[in-house]
């Protein structure tokens, strides 16, 4: 290194003087760095406003402040050029001077070289200071570090100066301040150090003058400036050994400026060279991008086409598994990139032979697969409704509709929810949907899921006639086709001999029906569901396909029109080839009708079909004929009738009771519809058997039955039951009650009272007790007459008729005969017995026989009367007596005028009262033997006033 370049101060730093000291506010703050303002130092703090300032005596002269010259850099180059040998000398001597101060510490160090460890550390920590101490570079920099810079370990080391005895920060910190100002009172009083003086008593201004006048601040003050100014005085000489330096610098600094001229020269040519190669790289590179480029696109052009591929296979299988869906997805997903990929890479990719393949592949499957949904649209809707309709059988369904019509006393389980659809159903169902959308087949899978509908109804009509068929394929019958139901309207022209095969048929009908209703009702129940479940759909699918969904309006309407159509056919088929069925039968098949048509009405709304009047008119048909043979039924039956009173079971007084009981309040047994089950009958059997009762109450009256009373109880029974249920039959019920209860009326009389009974059923004569038994007949059918009349007028407004009024006549004109027939009865007895009077021998004690014979037929009556007919007992017995006291007062008379015949004739007359009394419940007095003991005593006393 150049020995010129070495520094000749022992302060290293040297800042400059132009620059100025930022001081901090505090007074902590290192003045050594803050700026230095001078400006207003010896300024007058009190009289600023004055321009110049008279010291006093102890006051110090003010200092000139004068500008530094500016010197030009040529005149500055002339005074280096001066002084360079000089100060090269003097570098020199500092170097010797440095060069022997090492020494002398190598020395010393050297002399303490078996010292310990510590030591050892120590001293090269301490030389490590010593020599951390100097500065690596000067004050001033420079562009070359070799020429201006030194190596700080061959200087000698720094000693204590006088600037670093006094250093900056002694003076306080307030004066480098950048506003320092005396004129300002606060900055004077901090600068004073006075403070408790400038701010005691109230003449603040005379305390500052006062301070003014203190030569120790003046002193101190003077302190500051004269350390302020030894410091630039050290800086100015640090800086002016630095110039000799910057000189040598500079001509290294010229030389170094041709060199490098040279180096820049020789630089650029070879950085033409290669740039002109990195060109012709950069056009080779550009041409290797291009083809990479092109590559590239055509290996992403062949990844395309084989997505393309791919999805392809995905949409055929997808197509195989059922996800129709997915499939179309796919298809669409194809030709839209396709147009996109052409759009963008400007290439007619569908003009390649794979992709018109591959698009011709596609196509054929798009219509396969729309094919396929149009048909399976149609199928899950119809296998939904298959499978809901199946959930409960026919006999719980129609359990339940009575249920819920209020005709079943039992309690059931609730239909079916038809807003439970199976899980994945919906949305199975809106997948199909946007398939039909996407592919334009929603018109067509609306139409045939209509026509499958339409179908299935259809089929189940069907198959419901085909079981019916296979179940009496042998009878006498015509078989019912399955394929044409026409051939059922022809077959009225046979009857089946055989009654129980009637009844068997009639069964199986019913249940078919009863198939065919109620799960036809469960299709249209869930039809009318899945119809808001598509009309849903589409309104959120598309606005512009909802007039589809319009269109299936009228589907239920359609298909419960195409259900009574059938029914309709089928029904009047079958009462036109029907012999006959019981009233059971036919209150459970007409009420079937009923209850199914009033769901369907509710359910679809039907209001314009004649099903209903079709089915009224045969039920009015079939009660009018059924009337008329029950009729004639009962009448032949009281012909056969033996009339023996018979035992009255509790269930023929559950009849008499419904039957009285029905003008104000109708029995559960009317109201519910319930079908006997084995163990009912057997538990009424058996209730039979241990509640028997002699009579049957109706009307307030105990009446004795026989065996055809109790068919007429069954017959008003079951009549009043159906007609609760159809009160269109009301008149004819009252009109068809009139005409039984007039034939078995006029029929009892002729059996009895016209003694026809004896050739009809075999008697060999007619008996009190028949008599009587004819008589609580006529009682049964009066009171039958009297309940069903109430019932009728109270709920149906049947109003009394004159046939009615002669009805009733008959009746009573038919006890009164009754009376009249026992009478003239006993009266024959009497005239038989009374003709034994002129025979007597009134001579023996004890009652003569005409008269225990009178006693005895009258006994024998009253105890049928009381035994069988209540009622005629308290007409009939009086009459009776009444006609014997006559006859016995006739034949008497005469006789009781001779007093040896007297004494019998009163023994026989107090015997005939005694056994009334006794015997007959008699509770008269002896009105002949008082008329006899009176006419005796006047004929005494007469001739004892002769």
């Amino acid at each position: 290194m150049d020995e010129r370049s070495i520094a000749p101060s022992s302060s290293y730093s040297y800042p400059s003087t132009e620059a100025s000291f930022q001081v901090p506010l505090s007074q902590s703050a290192d003045p050594t760095s803050s700026a230095l303002s001078f400006k207003s130092l010896l300024e007058d703090p009190v009289n600023p406003t004055f321009p110049s300032y008279t010291p006093t005596r102890t006051e110090i002269t003010p200092v000139a402040l004068s500008p530094i010259p500016i010197v030009p850099s040529h005149d500055f180059q002339i005074y280096l050029h001066q002084i360079f040998h000089e100060y090269a000398r003097y570098s020199k001597q500092k170097q010797a001077s440095f060069h022997r101060y090492v020494e002398r510490q190598t020395k010393r160090l050297s002399c303490n070289s078996g010292s310990s460890v510590h030591d050892s550390h120590a001293r090269r920590n301490s030389l490590s200071t010593a020599r951390g101490e100097l500065k690596s570079e000067s004050s001033y920099p420079s562009s070359n570090s070799d020429t201006i810079t030194f190596n700080r370990e061959e200087l000698p080391p720094s000693t204590p100066s006088v600037v670093d005895k006094f250093p900056l920060s002694t003076i306080p910190s307030i004066y480098f301040q950048d506003d320092f100002n005396l004129d300002d009172p606060q900055t004077f009083d901090i600068a004073s150090e006075h403070v408790d003086i400038t701010q005691a008593g109230d003449a603040q201004h005379a305390n500052r003058k006062l301070l003014l006048n203190n030569s120790m601040l003046q002193e101190k003050i003077s302190w500051y400036l004269d350390i302020v100014e030894l410091h630039l005085l050290h800086e100015i000489e640090n800086a002016s050994d630095s110039f000799p330096i910057i000189m040598e610098n500079l001509k290294n600094l010229k030389k170094d400026e041709k060199t490098c001229l040279q180096d820049t020269h020789d630089f650029l040519e070879n950085l033409n060279q290669i740039t002109k190669a990195r060109d012709e790289q950069r056009e080779a590179i550009s041409r290797q991008e291009q083809s990479c480029s092109q590559l590239h696109e055509l290996i992403q052009s062949l990844s395309f086409l084989e997505s393309l591929f791919t999805l392809s296979n995905q949409a055929h299988q997808s197509a195989l598994d059922g996800h129709f869906l997915n499939a179309i997805d796919g298809i669409h997903s194809i030709t839209s990139q396709l147009e996109l990929k052409s759009k963008q890479e400007s290439i007619d990719f569908s003009s390649l032979p794979a992709i018109i393949d591959l698009l011709e592949d596609q196509h054929s499957l798009y219509n396969t697969i729309s094919q396929t949904v149009i048909q399976k649209f149609p199928e899950i809707l119809i296998q939904d409704i298959r499978d809901f309709s199946s959930q409960k059988s026919p006999s719980d369904l129609l359990n339940i509709y009575l249920k819920k019509n209020k005709k079943l006393r039992a309690n059931t389980d609730p239909l079916p929810l038809v807003t439970d659809f199976p899980p994945g159903f919906i949305k199975r169902l809106e997948r199909f949907i946007d398939c039909l959308l996407l592919t334009d087949g929603l018109q067509s899978g609306l139409t045939i899921f209509k026509t499958s509908v339409f179908k299935e109804l259809e089929s189940l009509i069907t198959q419901a006639f085909a079981k019916l068929n296979s179940l009496h394929r042998h009878t006498d019958r015509r078989s019912i086709s399955t394929t044409s139901l026409s051939s059922l309207s022809n077959s009225a022209s046979q009857s089946l001999a055989d009654g129980s095969n009637e009844s068997n048929f009639n069964a199986d009908f019913y249940n078919m029906l009863t198939t065919i209703y109620f799960t036809s009702l469960e299709v249209l129940r869930r039809l009318g569901q899945q119809l808001k479940l598509l009309i849903d759909i589409l309104s959120r699918k598309d606005q512009e396909q909802y007039h589809y969904s319009v269109a299936l309006n009228d589907l239920m309407t359609i298909s419960s029109e195409l259900i009574l159509q059938k029914i309709t056919h089928i029904n009047s088929a079958h009462f036109n080839a029907s012999g006959s069925f019981s009233l059971q039968e036919s209150l459970k098949l007409f009420t079937l009708h009923s209850l199914f048509y009033n769901e369907l009405e509710n359910l679809c709304g039907i209001t314009q079909n004649n099903f209903m009047s079709i089915v009224m008119q045969e039920l009015q048909k079939w009660f009018r004929n059924d009337q008329l043979k029950s009729t004639q039924r009962i009448a032949l039956d009281y012909e056969r009738e033996k009339w023996e009173a018979i035992s009255v079971s509790q269930e023929v007084q559950r009849m008499a009771s419904r039957i009285d009981q029905c003008p104000t309040n109708v029995s559960d047994d009317w109201i519910f519809f319930q079908e006997s089950s084995l163990n009912d009958i057997k538990n009424s059997k058996e209730e039979g058997e241990s509640a028997l009762s002699d009579t049957c109450f109706l009307q307030n009256q105990s009446i004795h039955m026989v065996s055809a009373s109790v068919r007429v109880l069954e017959s008003v029974d079951q009549y009043g039951h159906l007609v609760y249920h159809f009160p269109r039959l009301s008149h004819d019920f009252y009109y068809g009650m009139i005409e039984l209860l007039r034939t078995l009326n006029s029929r009892v009389y002729q059996l009895i009272l016209g003694a026809g009974t004896v050739r009809s059923s075999g008697l060999t004569r007619v008996l009190g007790k028949h008599i009587a038994l004819a008589s609580q007949t006529v009682t049964l059918l009066q009171a039958l007459s009297t309940s069903v009349f109430k019932f009728l007028s109270k709920n149906y407004g049947i109003k009394q008729t004159q046939e009615l009024l002669s009805l009733e006549n008959d009746f009573n004109l038919h006890h009164n005969q009754i009376t009249e027939k026992f009478i003239a009865l006993m009266r024959e007895k009497s005239n038989f017995c009374c003709g034994q009077i002129i025979t007597v021998n009134w001579v023996n004690e004890e009652p003569h026989d005409y008269m225990k014979d009178l006693i005895k037929n009258l006994v024998k009556l009253y105890k049928v009367l009381h035994r069988y007919s209540e009622p005629d007992c308290e007409r009939v017995i009086p009459d009776v007596i009444k006609m014997f006291e006559d006859r016995l007062q006739l034949e008497l008379t005469d006789l009781v005028q001779d007093p040896a015949k007297w004494i019998g004739i009163k023994k026989d007359l107090s015997f005939f009262y005694d056994s009334l009394s006794s015997k007959c419940g008699y509770v008269g007095s002896a009105e002949v033997l008082k008329k006899f003991e009176r006419a005796i005593g006047q004929n005494a006393s007469d001739k004892l006033t002769t």
